[in-house]
């Protein structure tokens, strides 16, 4: 409540000294027709001398008045009345000198009524309507009783009264509409104040630094935890600085990366031997201009959270390890129970029946010990179409006949090409396999397709697909359809998408199976081969 009323008490202040500044013009302008038309007056007045007292009075008492508003703002309503009713008089008396109505001084008239609905509250800017429509009136009234002429004035007059009136209830329309815009604007202003506010905090509070900065490297906004992450010194502020020159190197290495993809992640070392950050940019567009946004994260503290995950995934895998194996062993406990009480005819059954089951045991394990290696990504160029056609001329060459490559552009992603391998193995044996159980030597589809700064590679078989049920846990450790494998694969394979900054998904097909490896092209243009 006392802001609102602060705020209109602002408002009129703002209104009051346009208006006093408007009476101070107008009284040097009546002034100075008084000087220079001294002959020829607009108001036809027969008293100069009275004319010329009046304007002298009302000019000194406007600048007075302007002076006063400027410097004392206390009373403000009290002192736009007393302005308002001595224009008023003055108008009033300006009106006695000239003997009839002049379109001149009913405007003055308009201005004085307008202003008072504006500044004034309604039972006082109606006393000034009022008043006014007296002194027109009356005063053409008092004319009429000396001077028979005069009569047909007094028809203008109730025109005038009728205008005078329709100003008033305009002007309150128009100041209440106003007054309700001012305090909605007001309350939206204050809300996105407290937002920012609110807003800036959060970030302030996060460990993650935060930076924006413009095309030029110019700082717009940062947190403090930016500042920190960075070593920045912090009696002085980082705004509208520019960042080449605070962080001359880690800026090229930006510019750098910005040259081949408009975000992205790369890390960041101040020394060999220190920790380092991981350092994400995004680009914030608007309609004025481009921004970047900086993301910086502590490698350290990524790589704890990392070994959390790690241990707690671990952990899962253990139970189910333990699940897993109890089984091979319990068939190989009882394939030896009866490999010792039958006969030796027999004993090449189990023996293989043994064999078999190890051989499962150690897979598990191999996949597990895998699994849970630290996986050191060195991402590298890779142009697709020639590395595709050599990795299926190298590590496919069994399966290159059911195998259909689909590349149209030769496109560059930054991918660990070991990993990469790995994973594409994996997706294509799969999906031979899955597809020649359906379909005997049916075709799998490799497809490279590029979507803006995104590029799919697919891997598509004719095999039956994956049921409703099946997909939630398509990419869980130890989840398999086929009844001789470990469940590791399609766990493994999303490991290593995730550690190149790319994603692993399953898309539903009418027939057959399709899984998508998305990741960011490395530059923003791709060649026509």
């Amino acid at each position: 409540m006392a802001n609102k009323q602060f705020n209109q008490l602002e408002t009129q202040q703002r209104l009051g000294f346009s208006y006093t500044s408007y009476r101070l013009l107008l009284s040097l302008g009546l002034f100075a027709i008084l000087l220079f038309l001294q002959h020829d007056l607009m108001l036809s007045t027969h008293y100069p001398i009275l004319y010329t007292t009046i304007s002298s009075i009302y000019l000194g008492m406007c600048i007075i008045n302007f002076l006063t508003f400027k410097f004392y703002q206390k009373h403000v309503q009290l002192q736009l009345f007393v302005y308002l009713m001595l224009d008023m008089i003055h108008i009033t008396l300006i009106l006695f000198l000239s003997f009839a109505p002049n379109i001149a001084i009913i405007l003055l008239y308009i201005v004085v009524v307008l202003a008072a609905t504006m500044l004034l509250t309604p039972r006082k800017a109606l006393f000034l309507t009022l008043a006014s429509i007296i002194a027109v009136v009356y005063q053409q009234f008092f004319y009429s009783i000396f001077d028979g002429t005069k009569v047909l004035f007094i028809g203008s007059s109730a025109l005038i009264t009728l205008v005078f009136i329709s100003t008033y209830a305009l002007g309150q329309i128009a100041s209440k509409r106003m007054k309700f815009v001012e305090t909605l604007a007001v309350d939206q202003r204050k809300e996105i104040i407290q937002l920012q506010y609110i807003h800036q905090s959060i970030i302030e509070q996060l460990d993650t630094g935060f930076m924006v900065i413009d095309r030029d490297g110019k700082i717009i906004t940062y947190n403090e935890t930016a500042r920190t992450l960075l070593n920045l010194p912090t009696e002085i502020s980082l705004q509208q600085q520019n960042f080449r020159h605070i962080q001359e190197q880690l800026f090229l290495e930006l510019e750098q990366h910005r040259k081949h993809t408009l975000r992205g992640i790369f890390h960041y070392f101040t020394a060999p031997d220190t920790t380092g950050l991981s350092v994400q940019y995004r680009p914030i567009a608007t309609q004025q201009q481009q921004f970047t946004l900086l993301i910086f994260e502590n490698l350290q503290k990524v790589n704890q959270h990392v070994q959390q995950l790690k241990l707690a995934s671990l952990g899962q895998l253990s139970a189910s390890i333990a699940h897993e194996i109890r089984n091979p062993l319990a068939a190989i406990s009882q394939a030896n129970e009866l490999l010792a009480a039958d006969q030796l005819e027999h004993q090449q059954i189990f023996t293989k029946m043994i064999q078999k089951q190890c051989l499962r045991i150690n897979r598990i394990i191999e996949d597990t010990l895998n699994m849970s290696r630290q996986h050191q990504t060195m991402p590298e160029d890779v142009m697709l179409y020639t590395w595709l056609h050599e990795m299926a001329n190298e590590d496919l060459a069994d399966v290159k006949p059911f195998l259909y490559l689909d590349i149209e552009y030769n496109t560059c992603i930054s991918f660990d090409p070991q990993q990469l391998r790995q994973v594409l193995i994996n997706l294509v044996r799969n999906a031979i396999r899955h597809g020649h159980e359906h379909i005997p030597n049916s075709l799998v589809h490799l497809r490279v397709q590029q979507f803006g700064e995104t590029l799919h590679i697919d891997v598509i078989d004719q095999g039956l697909g994956i049921s409703e049920q099946q997909q939630h846990k398509l990419f869980e450790p130890f989840h398999s359809t086929a009844s001789h494998g470990t469940g590791l694969g399609l766990y493994l394979s999303r490991t290593l998408c995730e550690a190149n900054h790319a994603r692993l998904k399953y898309i539903p097909q009418t027939q057959g199976a399709c899984f998508r490896i998305e990741c960011l092209l490395r530059n923003n243009s791709a060649l026509n081969i």
